[in-house]
């Protein structure tokens, strides 16, 4: 009996499973306790990742630390995201850095902890839709399994 061989996946494949995997690992750290986004949050970047969150720029860990350590809970809603290879980023040892794409809605503050809590409502706690790209770049020595740092970071709230 003949084995049918192993499927190769495709850059583009490759890149999504990478950016799924990337993209609960970031929302999930940046909507768990304070002192858990604080510690693991900058671990995403490095020393010249460039952070612009909603006109704010920021750059390097040290910033990006500063700016959430004094931020509110927070929970992400993920509605779609889209996610490609760059091209002419990869070579025959080095995976392709990507280009990721999020849309989605975001709770600050008590709300995000409880959304049917009841009572007024600030603004800041309103659910907000937002738009970030990120751009990852793997990280040397790269080995079996890529593992991504955040090049560039961009958040904007659309509404």
């Amino acid at each position: 009996m003949s084995v049918p061989p192993t499927k190769q996946l495709s850059e583009a494949e490759l890149a999504n499973i990478r950016a799924d995997a990337f993209l609960r690992l970031y929302y999930n750290a940046h909507d768990s306790t304070a002192q858990f986004r604080k510690e693991n949050v900058p671990k995403f970047y490095r020393t010249q990742s460039t952070c612009n969150w909603n006109g704010n720029a920021l750059v390097g860990p040290d910033q990006i630390q500063g700016f959430w350590a004094g931020k509110p809970l927070s929970k992400h809603e993920i509605q779609s995201y889209d996610c490609h290879p760059i091209p002419g980023s990869s070579s025959d040892t080095r995976p392709a850095s990507l280009l990721i794409t999020v849309s989605g809605v975001v709770v600050h503050g008590p709300m995000a902890k409880d959304p049917l809590q009841t009572g007024t409502k600030k603004m800041e706690e309103a659910p907000r839709v937002f738009s970030q790209s990120f751009v990852l770049m793997p990280e040397e020595p790269v080995g079996p399994e890529p593992k991504y740092y955040i090049a560039s970071d961009t958040l904007r709230f659309v509404g």
